[in-house]
């Protein structure tokens, strides 16, 4: 299983078994790391490691989950840095996955431990053998349809090309917290403008969540355009940064070659 396969049947796991991940596992995650590509190579990035009983990392907050093994990533603090998270988070889910490990989100998860000078905490990741289903139909996930999602410039859904539709489709199966979705696109032949809807979370760390889902979703539409041999970039188009489209804000496009 690649990463674009695992896109399309890898589910979150939020029960595991009581078993450790071998070591060699671990090792092949840990230089899996050094392959994970940022959506912005000049925000500085670290990747922490670490089990359930470990002494000098605490896991605190809501909604936590009982799993063997965490992922924290930790993050400079500056402009884009969230969305750049979840870009990079979500290629290592979705690797996990095709190693046969199971994963969830933990966003409100803090840590009590160690801190990284001049960076915050992203985000936390619960892993280890799922106790339960580790894969999914891809019909079984409950998603919006593209139709609820998109608004086709040049036509309708039946006039983009199989390339497109590859990339929105998996763009529509991303995660996000509380599987909101909160991303909309507007669709033209040679690119998606994505943007992302006011925020249903209340509470004040609403903007990192909604960050990190954005990167998420990017993630998924990159790794899509990859395997569909298209060459894609992220970009930022300044004439639409003042645009809304069904009350959200423009947060950038991916374009085509």
């Amino acid at each position: 299983m690649n990463l674009y396969e695992a896109v399309r049947s890898r589910r979150s796991v939020r029960s595991y078994k009581n078993i450790q991940v071998s070591r060699e596992l671990i090792h092949g995650l840990k230089m899996y790391v050094g392959r994970i590509m940022p959506l912005d190579k000049n925000i500085k990035t670290e990747f922490v490691f670490f089990g359930a009983d470990d002494k000098e990392i605490k896991l605190k907050g809501p909604f936590r989950i009982r799993a063997p093994h965490f992922l924290a990533l930790f993050s400079q603090e500056v402009t884009g840095w969230a969305v750049n998270a979840g870009y990079m988070l979500e290629q290592m889910v979705l690797y996990m996955a095709a190693k046969g490990l199971g994963s969830c989100y933990m966003g409100a998860a803090r840590l009590v431990g160690p801190e990284k000078e001049g960076m915050r905490l992203a985000a936390v990741l619960a892993f280890g053998y799922a106790d339960r289903e580790l894969y999914r139909e891809q019909s079984r996930a409950k998603r919006l349809d593209l139709k609820e999602l998109c608004v086709f410039s040049d036509g309708t859904e039946e006039d983009i090309s199989p390339d497109t539709e590859a990339i929105l489709q998996a763009a529509r199966l991303a995660p996000s917290a509380f599987n909101f979705q909160p991303w909309r696109f507007v669709v033209c032949r040679d690119r998606i403008h994505v943007f992302v809807c006011r925020s249903r979370l209340a509470f004040k760390d609403s903007t990192r969540i909604q960050g990190l889902n954005m990167g998420i979703v990017l993630s998924h539409m990159m790794l899509a355009a990859e395997e569909q041999w298209v060459t894609a970039s992220v970009v930022k188009e300044e004439e639409l940064s003042d645009k809304e489209y069904r009350k959200g804000r423009y947060i950038c496009t991916v374009a085509f070659v």
